[in-house]
């Protein structure tokens, strides 16, 4: 009684093939294979996967995950937000400050002129789709390719979006990859996925951390203090701790927060002393 045609079905690629010879009437389409379960970040990509097939009559969500990260980042009001300064920007992009310097000078990007430049979400995922692609790429990344996805306005339907090497945006609503702007669906292109994007990478002896998960206890959403890594649970960001440690002492650090005497942020507090040594 649960294989009706209301069912979605997640499952890995054996039960699929065991559900589709036990009951081969049920539709392929409500079918999802997927092993990809192992953080909050890739499970609520996996829900706006199942959310798609649903066409907005109702909406799964998960409780556990916080008000804020039910918003995806796809969202046009949350990926254009964030403030970044520019040693963080560079930190989360996996760069550098110069070569952001040198992709606003050569007109690839536009960040904001405040009294300092002050970068937002959408310019971190440019930048860091850019220099990813250029490490896993033979060929040259042209910084077109950081352009278009600075010029991305976002896509509350998305379920995934995707970046050629021409710098062609490309979003998935939950079947195939299809051109943001002239709309064309895409056959044989090599589309690099934003959310392979998101997780970590080594680059030059380094490793740039997962963006929206740095740590177990390290979340990231641009819609929580300004989209700067904050302790799991808390308003309390990675630098604060990084800064309370750095110019008192590691117990200064319960003197100053109390409510974490009994809770596990010695990982977030190594993700804002990386921010904070960065170069």
């Amino acid at each position: 009684p649960w294989f009706g045609p209301q069912t979605m079905l997640v499952c890995l690629p054996a039960t699929r093939s065991r559900v589709l010879s036990h009951y081969p009437r049920f539709p392929e389409r409500l079918i999802i294979t997927d092993s990809n379960g192992d953080n909050e970040r890739k499970l609520n990509a996996l829900l706006r996967r199942v959310n798609a097939e649903f066409d907005g009559r109702l909406s799964l969500r998960r409780s556990t995950l916080g008000g804020h990260l039910d918003v995806p980042v796809w969202e046009p009001e949350v990926f254009a937000a964030g403030v970044y300064p520019t040693k963080d920007a560079a930190f989360l992009a996996g760069t550098t400050a110069t070569s952001l310097y040198k992709l606003r000078k050569d007109g690839f990007i536009s960040p904001r002129e405040l009294d300092v430049l002050c970068w937002n979400f959408r310019d971190v995922v440019a930048v860091r789709t850019w220099k990813y692609m250029r490490v896993h790429s033979r060929h040259p990344v042209p910084g077109s390719v950081v352009a278009a996805l600075s010029r991305f306005a976002g896509d509350a339907e998305a379920v995934k979006i995707g970046v050629t090497s021409e710098g062609d945006v490309m979003v998935s609503r939950g079947e195939d990859w299809v051109n943001i702007e002239s709309g064309q669906a895409a056959f044989g292109m090599d589309i690099t996925d934003i959310d392979d994007v998101f997780q970590p990478f080594d680059f030059g002896g380094g490793t740039v951390p997962d963006l929206l998960q740095a740590s177990t206890h390290t979340r990231l959403h641009p819609t929580v203090l300004s989209g700067t890594p904050h302790l799991d649970g808390h308003r309390i960001s990675a630098k604060a701790l990084a800064s309370v440690d750095v110019h008192c002492r590691p117990a200064a650090i319960v003197a100053a927060f109390p409510e974490l005497s009994e809770v596990a942020y010695a990982d977030t507090l190594e993700v804002g002393l990386q921010m904070i040594g960065a170069g």
